[in-house]
């Protein structure tokens, strides 16, 4: 990492400033050589957050390009010879006939032509050429394939669940995960762990066991992502300065975890604050779409249910070690957006909740849309 000959100009530098001087930018050499993340015209709080995903249906490249915790969106980011366009669009129209516009704040490309085996890279710069990061060649690991659960199988809630999975090759670590697909937080609990539960191991590892205490009844989701490239990031503390580079490949089931005695099988609804002039929001339709490669949940409430005007409160929770994206609009009467809000957050090493609050009119219609990221509560106060 030290310049070639260093050792020589500096023994040979007789002025005490210049030998200061020199060794300064030695250590800016070796600094920039080691985190990858900038050079010495850079600035230093741009942060890029990228991957590579793959998997039977084709291969996605995105990027988080951020600058103090704001986003840029004026960056040339490429992986291999292709340009990453800024700005996912998620457009479609509800079941409710409502029309969905919005644009989540991330880089995006297809590269279908990709494939588990090939290696890849990044580099991104400013609009103007500066130098913001670049990631040498990262191979894309093999598609693990996920033995137990199997799909469709009944899970009771009150047991462990064991997940299996076969190697792959060039992985570097293994992501697993459950999450509870329910359209709703049924469970009405303060703890933000239960429906989602997600652990990292290493390239030798195969298998985990999911704690009961973290499923609930429902449709669920089982997972394994075979995962290469910076992989330190899923396990050290959160560095929002660090910029980085994954590539993973991804197999997984649906499921179902059933009350223990089926006998005492109950139908919960989302639970009322219980406090006077507030009450849950009623989830009239509950659907997927699939966008841009992405799978959202999409959930619609009832505009009738808002009757005076008041205040919403949404809660959503973004996965850890995923690409956990989420969404919220607010739909007039008329069918025109007036409030919207949307996350990202890509491979982060801890899961973290997000609750919006904002005032709402009489026959609004809340559309929720959560990928890799679990709604878990919204009420109406008035």
């Amino acid at each position: 990492m030290k310049p070639k000959g260093s050792s020589n100009a500096l023994g040979n530098v007789h002025n005490k400033k210049m030998a200061v001087a020199l060794l300064f930018l030695m250590l800016s050499f070796v600094a920039v050589a080691v985190s990858g993340c900038s050079d010495s015209s850079s600035t230093p709080s741009r942060v890029v957050a990228s991957a590579v995903l793959t998997d039977d249906e084709g291969s996605v490249a995105l990027a988080s390009v951020t600058q103090d915790d704001l986003d840029v969106g004026d960056a040339d980011v490429r992986v291999n010879d292709a340009s990453l366009s800024y700005g996912l669009p998620i457009a479609f129209n509800t079941e409710g006939g409502l029309s969905v516009n919005i644009t989540l704040p991330i880089y995006y490309a297809e590269l279908n032509q990709l494939n588990p085996g090939d290696g890849v890279q990044i580099w991104a710069r400013t609009g103007n050429g500066e130098f913001i990061y670049s990631r040498g060649m990262v191979t894309i690991p093999g598609i693990p394939i996920l033995i137990e659960p199997e799909e469709g199988q009944s899970i009771p809630s009150d047991e462990n669940v064991p997940m299996t999975w076969s190697s792959a090759t060039d992985a570097e670590g293994y992501v697993s995960a459950y999450a509870d697909a329910n359209v709703s937080d049924e469970t009405s609990t303060e703890d933000e762990d239960t429906g989602l539960y997600a652990e990292y191991i290493g390239p030798s590892g195969t298998e985990i066991t999911v704690p009961s205490i973290y499923t609930v009844v429902g449709d669920a989701v089982f997972s394994v992502s075979a995962v290469s490239g910076d992989t330190d990031v899923l396990t050290m503390g959160e560095d929002e300065t660090r910029s980085f580079f994954i590539a993973a490949t991804s197999d997984w089931v649906a499921a179902t975890v059933q009350p223990a005695d089926l006998a005492q099988s109950e139908t919960k609804e989302i639970s009322d604050p219980e406090l006077e002039g507030s009450q849950g929001l009623q989830i009239v339709k509950s659907y997927k779409k699939k966008i841009k490669g992405y799978t959202f949940r999409v959930r619609e409430t009832n505009p009738y249910q808002m009757t005076t005007p008041g205040e919403v409160h949404v809660k959503v929770t973004m996965r850890r070690f995923k690409i956990s994206l989420a969404f919220i609009l607010a739909i007039d009467s008329n069918g025109n957006t007036y409030h919207e809000w949307n996350k990202k957050r890509i491979y982060k090493s801890h899961k973290k909740s997000y609750k919006q609050i904002w005032s709402v009119s009489p026959g609004t219609t809340i559309v929720i849309g959560t990928h890799d990221a679990k709604y878990r509560s919204a009420n109406y106060y008035y």
